[in-house]
């Protein structure tokens, strides 16, 4: 999710369910230590952002730049050096 606090639907039963102090993801920049970790480890990550309000559409400006600062943060400093991004 990247706001807990626009989920709906199952989702939302789910957040609610959980007490605040046992979320570890409330945003989209608390999953950067997670997508570090994938992109550290594996050579290709497939993200499948569901969940989402908007979900992660990478075609759709308007929500790519809802996702992307994170996944760029995330990846690791050889890949953006050999990589070009908008």
């Amino acid at each position: 999710m990247n706001d807990i606090n626009k989920t709906k639907g199952l989702w939302a039963k789910l957040v609610n369910a959980t007490p605040a102090s046992k979320r570890e993801i409330e945003g989209i920049n608390d999953y950067l230590p997670i997508l570090r970790e994938l992109f550290n480890t594996y050579e290709y990550v497939w993200i499948y952002w569901d969940g989402g309000n908007p979900w992660y559409n990478d075609f759709d400006p308007k929500i790519s730049e809802i996702y992307r600062p994170v996944i760029k943060a995330a990846l690791p400093e050889e890949y953006k050096k050999a990589h070009t991004f908008k």
